[in-house]
């Protein structure tokens, strides 16, 4: 599994949302004929063009942060999307950064019941891959799914994926950090609790953090999750792109693939 440290700027929604790249000379220049990318005559480097993603939308509206939340006794439940990260590939294609793979974040604050309000300067979180949450839509609400992150896992971003039942470790020996766990309840309702008795840097005291999910909330959230797998993983933003170059392409009258794998013939 792959760890999400310390992540704080979320991604804005529009996956395919603007990127400055400079040239240089190990880059070959994007091709502009076709419109995705655009050229800033003010510092002569290239943004992928916004505008027909944009287009529906108000004036002034330069990005977006969706979340989803659930108000517990104890604490406040929120989903948040950390979208993936995008890099050029052979000058003008856009591919997906491996080092930067989209996660869903569910963070919890908890309340300060002097003050009635919440504490978040005391939250705690944990990402998700879009494997892990690929996971929980196959297993959730019928079976229990575990997560857990390891120290090796932070030190090599290497483990297992937690199955129903079960969780699966880079060595045994490890003591886990962090872990969140999915557990059904009566009615189909879900406890969604996260361990963080131990930090990284072994400062944190948050502990065990559990917000009860109620059947319609689970069923508003297993829709989220299951929606947003194929953006998290980067495929329709860039398959909306492919087929976008792939029309203006024939409109030009070539004959390119845009498949990213040759031909097919």
């Amino acid at each position: 599994m792959i760890i999400l440290g310390g992540c704080k700027r979320l991604a804005p929604i529009f996956p395919t949302r603007a990127i400055a790249i400079s040239p240089g000379s190990d880059l070959l220049e994007p091709r502009t004929k076709s419109g995705l990318f655009q050229r800033n005559e003010q510092n002569n480097s290239f943004m992928f063009s916004r505008s027909r993603l944009m287009s529906s939308f108000p004036p002034g509206i330069r990005t977006a942060y969706p979340q989803y939340t659930v108000i517990g006794p104890g604490n406040l439940l929120t989903l948040k999307l950390i979208l993936p990260g995008y890099r050029l590939a052979r000058g003008d294609a856009l591919v997906v950064d491996y080092k930067r793979k989209g996660r869903m974040l569910f963070e919890f604050t908890p309340r300060d019941y002097s003050s009635g309000k919440f504490n978040y300067d005391d939250k705690s979180s944990m990402g998700l891959s879009v494997e892990e949450v690929g996971l929980l839509c196959n297993q959730l609400p019928r079976y229990e799914v575990e997560i857990v992150r390891s120290p090796s896992q932070y030190q090599n971003a290497e483990g297992g994926v937690g199955i129903a039942g079960a969780v699966v470790t880079s060595t045994a020996s490890d003591v886990p950090l962090k872990s969140m766990k999915f557990s059904p309840g009566e009615g189909s309702s879900v406890r969604f609790i996260l361990n963080d008795d131990n930090s990284v840097d072994g400062n944190s005291q948050s502990g065990a953090r559990e917000v009860v999910v109620q059947a319609g909330e689970f069923e508003v959230i297993a829709s989220i999750m299951r929606s947003s797998l194929p953006i998290l993983a980067g495929w329709s933003p860039l398959i909306d792109i492919a087929v976008h170059a792939s029309q203006e392409e024939a409109l030009n009258g070539g004959y390119g693939d845009s498949s990213g794998g040759g031909a097919f013939f």
